[in-house]
């Protein structure tokens, strides 16, 4: 009878460790690297993150400042039906500058970490849920960034706490109405998936600041370095212009992104108070996050 139970829980053992094996291959993280020596690249931020200690924000705002310099480029519209997650160090949109800060900064929380918890972090970051189950699970509108990040203790809406917050809405279809602009949306089911979450953010309330708030003493008084920065346009096509870290020279904000107007990512020359009165015309407000520990 001992001998049956023993044979018995060999093979119950033997079958968790088959399951267990099976699991961790299937939550294996692919990657789709644009640009040379990736693992090299990782690992430099990370030790710039590690090197600069202190807060997640702290952190990622020491990685933005190592990614300055890089091209700015929109590639997300680009992405596939399915596939790996797409990585470039060396060109990036705004928002891939806050995921690639961020994911840098929360990976280096931990001794000893490598390339594939950058990934991690990263598709945590970049994904409904943290998965990536192919082009309609990535968080494509920064609403939808946002509340999912935040869902996930990832970041937290500052707008709330500012004084003088108002609101806007927005129905959010943009990728849905443009459907020639992404390949992936050639697809029936990716587009009638996209189409289905769409519908979760018509007419959705935002929380913002408006644009000349931001040189106001009450307002500076509670920003941080490195708080995130959305920039909201006035158009109603979309739920965002722009994406930042917000850094304070000397008393004035200023933002660190992905310019488009430059193609480079750095800090913009011009204070935040001046840049929104310049783009009066485009800017209706902004939207200030942060992230968390």
């Amino acid at each position: 009878m001992n001998g049956i139970k023993i044979k018995f829980c060999c093979l119950i053992a033997g079958l968790l460790f088959f399951a267990n094996a099976l699991n961790a291959a299937a939550q294996e993280i692919s990657a789709d690297f644009k640009g040379n020596e990736p693992e090299g690249a990782i690992s430099a931020l990370l030790a710039v993150a590690r090197n600069q200690g202190g807060t997640v924000a702290q952190r990622a705002g020491a990685v933005a400042d190592a990614l300055s310099g890089a091209d700015f480029k929109a590639t997300a519209d680009k992405d596939p039906a399915a596939g790996p997650m797409s990585v470039n160090l060396n060109a990036m949109d705004g928002i891939e500058l806050i995921e690639y800060c961020a994911a840098a900064a929360k990976a280096s929380l931990v001794p000893g970490t490598q390339m594939r918890d950058f990934l991690k972090e990263l598709q945590g970051l970049r994904y409904r849920r943290g998965e990536n189950t192919g082009f309609t699970s990535r968080l494509r509108y920064v609403c939808d960034w946002i509340a999912d990040n935040a869902y996930r203790n990832n970041i937290r809406e500052m707008t709330y706490d500012l004084p003088g917050n108002v609101f806007t809405s927005r129905t959010l279809d943009h990728i849905t109405r443009n459907r020639e602009n992404y390949p992936a949306l050639a697809d029936s089911a990716t587009f009638e998936r996209m189409q289905l979450l769409e519908m979760g953010y018509r007419v959705h309330k935002i929380p913002y600041m408006k644009r000349e708030s931001i040189g106001k003493k009450g307002v500076i008084e509670l920003l941080k370095d490195n708080d995130i920065l959305i920039i909201i346009d006035k158009s109603k096509d979309n739920d965002f212009l722009d994406a930042g870290f917000i850094r304070l020279v000397e008393g004035r904000p200023y933002l660190l992104h992905a310019s488009e107007v430059s193609g480079k990512v750095g800090l913009d020359p011009e204070p935040l108070s001046d840049m929104m009165k310049l783009r009066a015309k485009e800017i209706a407000g902004y939207r200030v996050l942060r992230l968390k520990d």
